[in-house]
């Protein structure tokens, strides 16, 4: 299993059309985790309406870290890694989407035990 951690950072349209490239990943075990903020204008509600209409028999779970106030990026990722129960995990923000269903399997072929990689962001790990 993958893990892909969402951090949704503005606009429900930008979160909704991120999640729905996710959801039509090939990868045959995928994890979503998603961190969000309710100071912003995306609701959790059509969220999980999206997820409930589009979601396959691959997506194995789905966690939605809900923030009420807003916390630093690393303290999102932290969060994210923390929940996080697949072999590989994935970061993309809501700002970018997974263009191509077969992302998370290249990702996968490149991962080995206990690897996290990036995608769509720069992060520094300290």
């Amino acid at each position: 299993m993958i893990s892909v951690g969402v951090i949704v950072e503005q606009g429900l349209e930008e979160a909704i059309y991120c999640i729905n490239t996710l959801l039509g990943q090939t990868y045959k075990k995928i994890e979503i985790i998603i961190s969000i903020y309710e100071g912003i204008d995306v609701s959790i509600y059509d969220i999980l309406e999206c997820i409930r209409q589009n979601r396959r028999d691959n997506i194995v779970s789905v966690q939605i870290i809900d923030r009420k106030i807003r916390v630093p990026f690393k303290e999102q990722l932290e969060a994210i890694i923390d929940s996080s129960n697949g072999k590989g995990l994935c970061f993309i923000s809501s700002k970018n989407a997974l263009y191509d269903n077969n992302a998370l399997e290249y990702m996968q072929a490149k991962l080995t035990e206990e690897v996290i990689i990036a995608y769509g962001q720069t992060i520094v790990f300290d």
